[in-house]
C-alpha cells in the first residue's frame, strides 16, 4: 500500500476528502519536488492537478494518482470533482493553509464545505512519523553523506579561502556521491566562533585558520520532503 491509498483510508469518517497544497507533504504523497499544485484525495480517487510547467514530469512520476494539467484556477475542474464524488466536506492542512487562501479554496471547492479543524494534519502526522524500510534508508544515506562530506572538508580547508569556495568543494564532493540524482539539497551553514543563523549561506567571507572547521549540516530538504 502506498501513501495515498494510506490517507485515502485514514480519511475521518465525517470526511469526504482532502486537500492538501503544502509543498512538503504534496512532495512526500507524489513523489514531485514543485512549486505549485492541487492535490485532491477521496476516498475513491486521487486527483492532482498542476500547470503546465509540471505536467510531463508529474505524468511520468505520479502514480495511482490522477494528473491533471490546471486549467485557470481550478474552479471548473475541481467542481467536476466535487460532482462526481458527491463531495460535501473537505478536511485541510491545517498547519499549512492560512486563512487567506482557505476562504480562495472554500470558493473554488463549492457547494463542498471546508472543515477547518486539526485532524488532516494529525492524520498526515501519525503517517509520516512511522518509517518504511526505504525511507529509513534513505535517512542513513543523508547522515552517511555528511558524515563522509565532513570528513572530505577537513583535508581540503586552507587560510584565505572564502566560505563559498569551500561550499563549492563540499558541492563538488556531493554530486559525485552516487545517490545524487536522489539527494539534492542546499548546505546550511554555521561557525562555532560566530555563531550565525543556522540558516545562513556561505558567503565571501576569507577563513583565518585551517582547524575553524564549520559545522556542516546536509539535511537534504527535498530527501525530508519524502520521508
Amino acid at each position: 500500500m502506498d501513501r495515498l491509498e494510506k490517507l485515502m483510508q485514514s480519511i475521518p469518517s465525517d470526511l469526504d476528502g482532502v486537500l492538501i497544497t503544502s509543498s512538503v507533504n504534496r512532495q512526500y504523497y507524489t513523489g514531485l519536488c514543485s512549486s505549485a499544485g492541487i492535490l485532491l484525495a477521496t476516498r475513491e480517487q486521487c486527483y492532482f492537478l498542476i500547470d503546465f510547467r509540471y505536467i510531463e514530469v508529474a505524468k511520468n512520476t505520479i502514480k495511482n494518482c490522477q494528473v491533471m494539467l490546471l486549467e485557470g484556477d481550478g474552479r471548473e475542474q475541481l467542481h467536476r470533482i466535487v460532482e462526481k464524488h458527491q463531495l460535501k466536506k473537505i478536511g485541510i492542512e491545517s498547519s499549512y493553509l492560512s486563512v487567506e487562501d482557505s476562504l480562495v479554496y472554500q470558493q473554488l471547492l463549492a457547494p463542498a464545505e471546508l472543515s477547518l479543524d486539526n485532524r488532516v494534519t494529525e492524520v498526515i502526522t501519525r503517517q509520516r512519523m512511522i518509517k518504511s524500510a526505504d525511507e529509513v534508508r534513505a535517512i542513513q544515506v543523508c547522515q552517511d553523506l555528511t558524515d563522509d562530506t565532513f570528513q572530505h572538508i577537513l583535508s581540503y580547508i586552507q587560510p584565505g579561502q572564502t566560505e563559498r569556495e569551500i561550499a563549492l568543494e563540499m558541492e563538488s564532493f556531493i554530486c559525485a556521491s552516487r545517490e545524487r540524482r536522489r539527494f539534492l539539497f542546499p548546505l546550511l551553514w554555521f561557525q562555532a566562533k560566530t555563531l550565525r543563523c543556522p540558516m545562513e549561506y556561505p558567503v565571501t567571507k576569507r577563513w583565518r585558520r585551517a582547524i575553524s572547521s564549520p559545522w556542516i549540516s546536509a539535511a537534504p530538504s527535498m530527501a525530508t520532503a519524502r520521508i
